[in-house]
């Protein structure tokens, strides 16, 4: 559990420079802004999360679609409409090859 003092704390840093006696003169403000800013600022750092998530798998899918026609001279998206099952495998079969690459690596 966070103390009124903690919260108070938090709220000089993330939501603005007043008092530390204005925040604890009156602790249903302090909870009340603490609950509305804290919940905020919980939702933002998911989003960005998130966005980090995605932009780290979208790279990846880039990297894999560049690795696949590379080595098959195939368009990936054209291959996995016509069928799934060989496309995933061709695309597991560079996976394992990226996996030993970086397995090397970190050994070396």
């Amino acid at each position: 559990m966070t103390t009124n003092k903690e919260k108070a704390l938090w709220l000089q840093k993330h939501y603005g420079g007043y008092s530390l006696q204005w925040y604890l003169s009156d602790i249903r403000r302090l909870n009340a802004i603490y609950k509305k800013e804290y919940s905020r600022f919980l939702a933002q750092r998911t989003d960005n999360i998130k966005k980090e998530h995605n932009d780290a798998a979208n790279a990846t899918l880039q990297r894999l679609k560049k690795a696949y026609f590379d080595v098959y001279r195939s368009d990936y998206d054209t291959d996995n409409a016509i069928s799934r099952s060989e496309t995933n495998a061709r695309a597991q079969a560079i996976r394992d090859l990226w996996l030993h690459e970086e397995v090397a690596v970190t050994v070396a």
